[in-house]
């Protein structure tokens, strides 16, 4: 059937509102918002795009994408320029592993991005990614998307099945792109922060740095809530260091990821922190 070829199933996904990366071609194209959230699962679960707009009188989207590294939010940032959403903020959830990283490296759900491997940006981006298996299969799905079709089969076949029978179905989102973990342990106890220390950042931050610059973004870089650790960075326009902000474990889910009333708290902290910056 042509509709399982991998032809079929990049169409299919590429009309649909599956992923990030589609809802954002199909829906927010052409748009203009005045945020957009980046980041990995935890700018995703942290940060709630609907109570940022009713608490700064903005209006936003969260594109934060679960299991995508510093690299794939690159990605994401590209993708949002090239389909003309225009926006004056981009909060970028940084993450511990990504502060002092200097190479470009394929996370786990980057191939989300398949549906769009002809685009020469996303190419010329890809180009940049350390060389590995799943980085050589990406850029050769622009001749053949069975590289990576094949290569994530079970996800992107089940995917293709669930935008045949409705386009507009989301994969772990809403409307506004946010998505929370439950409440989790609910055990009320004080949490100690231990001290993590990066005396600077690294070329692939810096690359976010220089992209919003050259699109006339204005850069705000959010650390989320972390449930044991304080990330000492170097101080940088417009940083919101929020890895202490929540003291008890009734706020998480696990340790890298605040639960739904973390992400209350969380949110309302950061929006008083944006209405002083805005």
């Amino acid at each position: 059937m042509v509709v399982l070829s991998p032809w079929g199933i990049n169409a299919l996904l590429r009309r649909s509102n599956l992923f990030k990366s589609t809802f954002v071609f199909n829906e927010l194209k052409d748009k203009t918002l005045d945020y957009v959230i980046i980041g990995s699962s935890r700018g995703l679960t942290t940060l709630n795009s609907k109570l940022i707009d009713s608490l700064t009188g903005l209006s936003g989207f969260n594109a934060s994408t679960d299991g995508g590294g510093i690299a794939t939010n690159i990605l994401m940032l590209q993708h949002l320029i090239h389909n003309n959403v225009k926006f004056k903020y981009c909060v970028f959830t940084l993450d511990a592993i990504g502060i002092a990283d200097n190479t470009y490296q394929f996370s786990k759900n980057t191939y989300r991005f398949v549906p769009f491997c002809n685009e020469t940006y996303i190419q010329e981006t890809m180009a940049k990614f350390e060389d590995c298996k799943e980085k050589s299969n990406f850029r050769a799905s622009r001749f053949y998307p069975g590289f990576t079709v094949f290569e994530n089969n079970k996800t992107l076949l089940s995917g293709a099945v669930k935008a045949l029978i409705n386009p507009k179905v989301r994969n772990r989102y809403d409307e506004k792109g946010n998505y929370t973990y439950p409440l989790g342990n609910e055990k009320n106890k004080t949490i100690s922060f231990d001290t993590m220390i990066f005396p600077k950042y690294g070329s692939v931050y810096n690359d976010i740095q220089n992209i919003c610059t050259k699109n006339k973004i204005e850069l705000i870089t959010y650390i989320a809530p972390l449930g044991g650790k304080f990330l000492k960075i170097p101080n940088t326009k417009n940083l919101i260091n929020h890895s202490d902000l929540l003291k008890s474990t009734k706020y998480f889910y696990d340790e890298m990821h605040v639960n739904s009333n973390g992400r209350i708290a969380a949110t309302k902290a950061f929006s008083e922190n944006f209405n002083k910056i805005k």
